[in-house]
């Protein structure tokens, strides 16, 4: 099943809405983060409502996707038996060279196509080979990889390719799901990876893949394990499939690798796990202080910005968000790490930050490598949770961070909040399709604050700490825009039904409203949080804003009755401020 907008387009979006990009985790990355293969010789949170998984804190994972560079180097390295193993015991030498030169064709055919329907034409003409045979993961990951409607590779024919992209994927998932502990581990990461690249998924195929990690875990090399279990992690967080036992082993195998003598330098390789781990909000004590411990060891703790084993900020900027999320960032790390984020920001001049432009390179090097949007934007989640958890950041970078603009959060843009457009959208002859889909839910769940319930929903206000906790050195406070929101009056007043509707009362508290679609949660176990959002929920938490979290399905589940869905809102909104 492709994943995206209750797969329904939005009145305005495109046909199918983009997934979060998950971490690089292919051999080129690796090699870029210093791994150098050899030849072979949870603490609980629960975010303010009850359907949220009382999980750990964490974190989006980094804006970085697998190379898409040309299919003929994609295609490399997915593993495969041995020549004779693969044509039979009785087949001769002259067989087994035919069928591995046919096989080989048909890679190089799919390394050529041009779109979906080139590939699905190759697979209709041998699906021998390319459905029932060795070929199949080569035929799989083509098909996964070719980026239907996107603009990555696919024939751009929008809504129709999406329709082949996923009638060719749901053939070739069921035909491989049963034989993939009859792969290598390596090449079951890779299609784990390359399916949620897709925005595909299948409950099926994720539970066999996790099965065949369990089996393969401990037959990996040293010198592999690191790609491959980041690869594992990395798929099965992008999915959105959560299975405890096994992100345990991947933590396991990980820290096992870290400390033999033929771990890589750095702490790259648990920085990249632990960023998987934590989009599934999984919590793994052992692996945050290995890397603490690591980051500390490279450099993350040095006093000298200018030291050559000093972090990237990229990677200070990930190590923060992580360590802040699950609570476990020792304090010298946090003020070392910190100073040497401001000193970096500074280094780039006054509009570095805003700008997310690379600044001049210091004397002696170090961390001098600006942060781009997304990394500032990661760094600023970080420094709130931490300045609210009372760790030591360093004043001089929230300084820098507070001349950016507010951080928009929680902002469903793909979802309809406005009553009027969302009447306008359920006119259109596929506005029933579109409410049924949950995209106009925001703009109901607004049409009943504002006219049952009496509330002023308030878009795009902007929340800024108070008190010491958020101020730099020179005073500049922290600030997020809060996408949808309102005032209610102190627990107490609202408990015994005083002031329901009312705003601007002495004691007032302001509330995030929060309509969650499916993509906000994992695909499985149902109704757990993703760490992308439940760390935008902390961040507001950290500012004193409430979050009232609506599920789109629960919403749903109340037909239109007017009077359940009022007592449904005065309960959430309840919950927020208790």
């Amino acid at each position: 099943m492709l994943r995206g907008a209750f797969k329904t387009p939005a009145p305005a979006a495109a046909a199918r809405r983009p997934r979060a990009a998950p971490v690089a985790a292919t051999a080129a990355a690796a090699a870029a983060a210093g791994w150098r293969p050899a030849p072979p010789s949870r603490c609980t949170h629960s975010a303010a409502a009850p359907s949220l998984a009382p999980v750990g804190r964490a974190w989006a994972l980094p804006p970085a996707t697998a190379p898409r560079g040309p299919r003929s180097r994609r295609h490399g390295g997915i593993g495969a038996p041995a020549a004779a193993a693969r044509a039979g015991p009785q087949a001769g030498p002259d067989a087994r060279r035919r069928l591995d030169e046919r096989r080989a064709a048909l890679v190089r055919r799919l390394s050529e196509a041009g779109s979906l329907a080139e590939i699905s034409a190759i697979i209709e003409s041998d699906p021998e080979e390319l459905v029932e045979g060795e070929a199949l993961p080569m035929a799989l990951l083509a098909v996964a990889q070719a980026g239907a409607g996107d603009g990555d590779g696919g024939g751009g024919g929008g809504a129709a390719d999406v329709e082949l992209q996923e009638a060719l994927l749901d053939r070739l998932v069921s035909a491989q799901t049963p034989r993939l502990g009859t792969l290598p581990l390596r090449t079951v990461s890779t299609l784990a990876l390359a399916l949620a690249n897709a925005g595909y998924y299948d409950r099926a195929f994720y539970s066999a893949a996790a099965a065949a990690a369990a089996a393969g875990l401990a037959a990996l090399e040293a010198w592999e394990a690191p790609v491959v279990v980041t690869v594992l992690a990395a798929g099965f967080s992008a999915a959105g499939h959560y299975e405890e036992a096994l992100f345990d082993a991947l933590a396991a195998k990980a820290r096992a690798v870290q400390a033999s003598a033929e771990a890589p330098a750095g702490p790259a390789p648990l920085l990249a796990l632990a960023a998987a781990l934590l989009e599934v909000q999984h919590y793994s004590p052992a692996l945050l202080d290995a890397l603490a411990a690591s980051a500390t060891a490279a450099g993350g703790a040095a006093p000298a910005a200018a030291s050559p084993a000093t972090l990237p900020p990229a990677q200070l900027a990930d190590l923060l968000l992580t360590l802040a999320f699950f609570r476990a960032a020792p304090r010298d790390l946090v003020a070392a790490a910190t100073a040497a984020l401001a000193r970096a920001l500074s280094a780039g001049g006054g509009d570095a930050a805003a700008r997310g432009a690379r600044g001049p390179e210091p004397p002696g090097g170090g961390a001098s490598e600006q942060l781009d949007e997304e990394q500032l934007s990661r760094l600023m989640r970080a420094v709130l949770l931490l300045r609210a958890a009372g760790a030591p950041v360093d004043g001089g970078l929230v300084d820098a961070l507070a001349t950016r603009p507010p951080e928009r959060l929680l902002a469903a843009d793909h979802l309809l909040s406005d009553p009027a457009l969302a009447a306008e959208a359920r006119a259109q002859p596929r506005g029933a399709e579109w409410e049924a889909a949950g995209l106009l839910a925001p703009a109901q769940v607004v049409g009943r604050l504002e006219g049952a319930l009496g509330y002023r929903v308030e878009r795009s206000a902007v929340v800024q700490a108070d008190g010491t906790g958020g101020r730099g050195e020179g005073g500049a406070r922290l600030g997020v825009e809060v996408a949808m929101s309102l005032e209610v009056p102190d627990p107490a007043a609202f408990a015994v039904g005083a002031g329901s509707g009312g705003s601007g009362a002495a004691a007032a508290r302001r509330i995030a409203v929060a309509v969650f679609d499916d993509d906000s949660y994992c695909a499985h176990p149902p109704g757990r949080l993703r760490g992308g959002v439940a760390v935008e929920v902390l961040a507001l938490q950290s500012l004193g804003v409430g979050v009232v979290a609506l599920p789109v399905r629960e919403w749903q589940a109340l037909n239109g009755d007017g009077a359940a869905q009022d007592a449904y809102l005065r309960a959430r909104i309840l919950a927020a401020i208790s």
